[in-house]
């Protein structure tokens, strides 16, 4: 419940954002070049370009979404509403009328979306040929044919292969027949609730539908689920059948050493006698170490069936007794398998620093389950961003101390390992020569930081001066008076080597936090800031500390810094929340992060240090 009214309220506030930017997309070329990158752009164009046939077509090409923004003259245009229904069925939603009894239009829809034969006009819901092509995709989409179709045994076949709950909604006699019967329950075992009831209380009939899945023991009768030859049939085919058998055959070492084989986990359903029973137990936690948890209090303590367990899943080790979660052997094979097992392991073997090393290796999440001292200790902690799992470089980051976190060197070996690029300052305001641990880049990512040391304006236009990734390639070049921050994006990402998937776009002495929509700004803007920037840092020391810190502008007020041009002013409580984010943590300097790729742009709020990469994202 706390998921769907969090989503709701997401949803609400994204349709309030498109209300307030909707027509602010006026020029055609303009709005050409948005859905060429996002077809579902269209919904901010104005009423006269959403009516542009051609606009329409561009954008339902990128994305079949878009159809529902179009207007409504050209959702009964053939050729765009069936450019949309081939990509998404959905779209047949949005389409005219006259166009949902378009034979071609509905097969194409349905062929994506089963259940899009609601959409279609009533004559071709009574189309054999269609509605088969429905249900073959989807099952439940049986319910939207015409009443004879829904009779129709081949129909009613392929649909409950498909989705074997449709048993529920077809005809009495259908429900009485074997090979649909068997077919829906291979499919779901709850279509045996709506099977007739004379083929659930045939014998020969169940033990078929039980070889096929046997969870349906459970729609069975009492009587044969007591039947001996009838369960081990179904616990053969599903171990967890075993819940369902009657409690004289969940106490048979037979019946429950076949269900442990297929799931360990059914050994939770075995009798207590035989959840004390060493060999069912060791066959259990082979099959699946989890199934500890269900041995008895005895066998927890057995130190051969513990290790046993914590090979094949070292998270068990929390169902071992107390005696053995002291033990190095068992602790160690744990920690191995499953880092974050450390946490389950007594208090003096989580500050063995080999045990640990073990443990961040497998996982870095482990980290945070070592004492203070361990994680206060710079030498161990570089160790561990050197030796940590791929992937998890953020989690030992995160149960550090913050001045380990802002460690040059540190952050520099945390860059290396996740292989990304960003930016960082350290807590004394100085500039680091190398991009390090952006915690908004994408993880693993090729992406290089552009860095825009310099933008001025001349007569000739405005010069940018920019320096590419940790090599330093300086690249530099002239724009007209016009163009935006999108173009030097753009352009930068061109004098890439490799042409990588994105690049994050710095303007250094940048006053103020990144708008969603600043790729649109003029560069004049930015020229003025930079100008701005300079002057300030003028009278700065020689020292590169103290430059450093007379060029940090202080966080002003963000609707009086932006001279943003964007037409999204109503996205300037974005920059409120980024204002407040700067606010509540350490006090950088505001550095704005533009992420530019082929057909998109994506927006970072300011970066900060690594410590608080999980609130800042």
């Amino acid at each position: 419940q706390t998921a769907f009214r969090r989503a709701r309220r997401l949803r609400a506030h994204e349709e309030q954002t498109a209300r307030q930017l909707r027509g602010s997309l006026r020029d055609r070329e303009e709005a050409l070049r948005v859905v060429q990158r996002d077809g579902r752009m269209l919904r901010f164009a104005t009423d006269e370009l959403r009516d542009d046939r051609d606009l329409a077509l561009v954008a339902v090409r990128q994305s079949a979404y878009a159809i529902q923004w179009v207007s409504e003259n050209l959702r009964s245009d053939r050729e765009i509403v069936l450019t949309a229904a081939k990509q998404k069925g959905i779209a047949l939603e949005w389409a005219g009328t006259e166009l949902r009894s378009d034979p071609e239009i509905v097969l194409e829809a349905v062929k994506e979306n089963g259940e899009m034969l609601w959409c279609a006009a009533k004559e071709l819901r009574a189309d054999r040929a269609i509605v088969l092509v429905a249900v073959r995709q989807r099952g439940s989409a049986l319910n939207f044919a015409s009443e004879v179709l829904r009779l129709d045994r081949t129909l009613v076949l392929e649909a409950v292969k498909q989705d074997g709950e449709v048993l529920r909604d077809v005809s009495v006699g259908l429900r009485a027949d074997r090979e649909v019967v068997l077919a829906a329950v291979a499919q779901n075992a709850d279509a045996m609730m709506w099977a007739d009831t004379a083929l659930v209380e045939d014998r020969a009939f169940v033990l078929e539908a039980l070889r096929r899945n046997g969870q349906a023991l459970e729609f069975t009768s009492e009587v044969l689920r007591a039947d001996r030859e009838v369960v081990l049939t179904a616990v053969c085919q599903t171990g967890d059948a075993l819940q369902w058998a009657s409690e004289a055959l969940q106490g048979e070492e037979a019946v429950v050493h076949e269900a442990v084989l297929q799931s360990g986990n059914a050994l939770q359903f075995a009798s207590e006698t035989l959840r004390g029973n060493r060999d069912l137990v060791l066959g259990a936690v082979m099959q699946c170490g989890d199934a500890l948890q269900f041995a008895s209090a005895g066998l927890s303590a057995d130190r051969n069936l513990v290790l046993e367990a914590v090979r094949q899943e070292g998270i068990a080790l929390q169902w071992a007794a107390e005696s053995l979660k002291g033990d190095r052997e068992v602790v160690q094979e744990a920690v191995r398998h499953c880092g974050e097992a450390l946490q389950y392991g007594s208090v003096a073997l989580r500050g063995e620093r080999d045990l640990v090393m073990d443990a961040v290796r497998e996982n870095g999440y482990a980290m945070r389950f070592t004492p203070q001292e361990l994680r206060a200790e710079r030498q161990f902690v570089l160790e561990a961003l050197q030796q940590c799992a791929s992937g998890t470089v953020a989690d030992v980051l995160e149960a550090v101390s913050w001045e380990l976190c802002t460690d040059p060197e540190l952050d520099l070996e945390a860059w290396r390992r996740e292989d990304f690029e960003g930016l960082t300052r350290n807590a004394l305001g100085m500039d680091c020569e190398v991009a390090r641990a952006n915690p908004f880049a994408v993880r693993g990512s090729s992406a290089r930081v552009c860095s825009v040391s310099e933008v001025v304006w001349k007569d000739t236009g405005l010069h940018c001066r920019a320096s590419i990734g940790l090599s330093g390639m300086e690249v530099s070049g002239v724009f007209p008076d016009s163009a935006t921050w999108g173009d030097l994006g753009r352009w930068l990402r061109q004098q890439q080597e490799g042409d990588g998937c994105y690049i994050h776009m710095v303007f250094h002495s940048h006053d103020r936090p990144v708008s969603p929509f600043d790729a649109h700004n003029p560069l004049m803007d930015i020229a003025s800031e930079f100008a701005e920037a300079s002057a300030r840092a003028a009278p700065a020391s020689a020292t590169p500390a103290a430059s450093a810190a007379a060029s940090t502008p202080e966080l002003a007020p963000v609707r009086a810094a932006s001279r943003s041009r964007s037409p999204a002013r109503g996205h300037e409580r974005d920059r409120d929340d980024c204002a407040a984010l700067l606010a509540n943590g350490p006090q950088h300097p505001p550095i704005g992060v533009l992420r530019f790729s082929a057909d998109r742009v994506l927006v970072a709020l300011p970066i900060e240090s690594s410590r608080s990469r999980s609130r800042s994202r």
